[in-house]
């Protein structure tokens, strides 16, 4: 199954800046909706939505380096889908 995996990235984030970042503080300043990001976070979202994808891989790119798909989405094999 693949799921996403963002509070890994926001961990990334937090060593690389010495500062934690809440979930809304990053739909404030990614300009994705509270909603979207919840819905990632708490792992209910069904598919990938690549303009969501690319919003937070452009976000990250100047405060996480290198940044990619894989610090997002994570294959966890043989898990069942919901």
């Amino acid at each position: 199954m693949v799921q996403w995996s963002l509070y890994k990235l926001l961990g990334r984030y937090q060593a690389a800046t010495g500062q934690p970042m809440s979930l809304n503080q990053l739909a404030n300043d990614s300009g994705i909706t509270r909603s979207v990001i919840m819905t990632i976070a708490n792992g209910q979202s069904k598919r990938v939505d690549l303009k969501t994808l690319n919003r937070l891989l452009d976000y990250f790119a100047d405060k996480v380096e290198p940044v990619s798909v894989a610090d997002l989405l994570e294959y966890v094999p043989g898990e069942p889908q919901p």
